[in-house]
């Protein structure tokens, strides 16, 4: 066969075979397992329903401080109810002694209670001297109902001594005994009274937080 000008002949020889004819091309066994990853992901799992959720509670903080309180209280209550001396063990003293010596130096009458029933016990008495000064007598009682009184007798003015005594207690009213007016005040404390008779020479104030029939039954004995 002759080679003509400008004519190259054809190559005989066959071009060779691709490499890995009829195997995937590159990269599509990693496209499948990307795709089949997908798919699963897309398709929900096959499992039971899911498990409701609970709902949150509020915040309440009126209610927690109450619970909190209620924590501290309680037992603080049980352990006063063990701890409060009981009657038959509270300390008594002999007030008649305190009252004649406030009568020796007082420039005013000393009234003491006269005929006082059994049950009521003096547990504190004492008089305070200011120099050359006003004298103050005051005498502390628990009576039957193991309530608590105490009567208080000094020429300090009364425009002092019932603020001093009472703490600004307001007056509720007047009260009879005996023929005589006494003032009616309520105490230092919200459950406590107190009886107050004005005299020129003497303020007389009875107080507690006993009945008032308690505190009018021991005023009547002042004599």
């Amino acid at each position: 066969m002759y080679d003509h000008e400008g004519v190259t002949p054809a190559d005989p020889t066959p071009p060779p075979a691709a490499e890995g004819r009829g195997e995937p091309p590159a990269g599509a066994e990693a496209r499948d397992e990307t795709a089949a990853a997908e798919a699963t992901a897309a398709t929900p799992a096959e499992a039971g329903p899911a498990a409701p959720v609970g709902r949150l509670r509020r915040p309440n903080p009126v209610r927690d401080m109450a619970i909190s309180l209620g924590v501290l209280v309680v037992p603080l209550l049980v352990l006063m109810a063990f701890c409060r001396p009981q009657a038959a063990d509270i300390e008594t003293v002999d007030a008649s002694r305190t009252y004649r010596a406030a009568s020796a130096e007082a420039k005013y009458p000393v009234r003491e209670p006269a005929g006082l029933p059994s049950g009521w016990r003096a547990t504190s008495a004492s008089v305070n001297r200011l120099a050359g000064g006003p004298i103050t007598l005051r005498v502390s009682y628990i009576t039957p109902s193991s309530k608590y009184i105490q009567v208080v007798q000094s020429d300090i003015p009364s425009e002092t001594l019932i603020p001093q005594e009472l703490g600004g207690g307001k007056i509720q009213g007047r009260t009879e005994i005996g023929a005589v007016v006494w003032h009616r005040y309520a105490g230092r404390r919200g459950d406590e009274t107190a009886l107050v008779l004005l005299d020129p020479k003497v303020t007389v104030v009875v107080t507690g937080d006993a009945p008032v029939g308690e505190l009018t039954a021991f005023a009547a004995l002042l004599r």
